[in-house]
């Protein structure tokens, strides 16, 4: 495993997160947290909420939320696999 492949930390908004996640209060479902906690990537909680605006086509909240963690992975794993061919 490389060295990239075992960084977990990845911001979804690229801004400056820690000037706002002080006051960023999150709600997410017990079963969301679950999956986000289970997830081999540290995701943050805003970024799961605002990438699950692009799943507004779901019927609730907490299928776009789960299906926001699930389009995140995916998107680091093709990173990964993009940087390890590049290496």
């Amino acid at each position: 495993m490389s060295d990239r492949t075992k960084f977990q930390g990845r911001c979804f908004v690229r801004a400056d997160g820690y000037r706002y996640m002080t006051t960023y209060f999150d709600v997410m479902p017990p079963s969301v947290r679950e999956r986000a906690r289970n997830s081999p990537f540290n995701l943050c909680a805003a970024c799961i909420s605002d990438e699950s605006n692009r799943f507004n086509h779901l019927p609730d909240r907490e299928h776009r939320l789960l299906a926001a963690i699930i389009s995140m992975e995916d998107q680091i794993r093709a990173e990964d696999q993009r940087f390890l061919l590049l290496s």
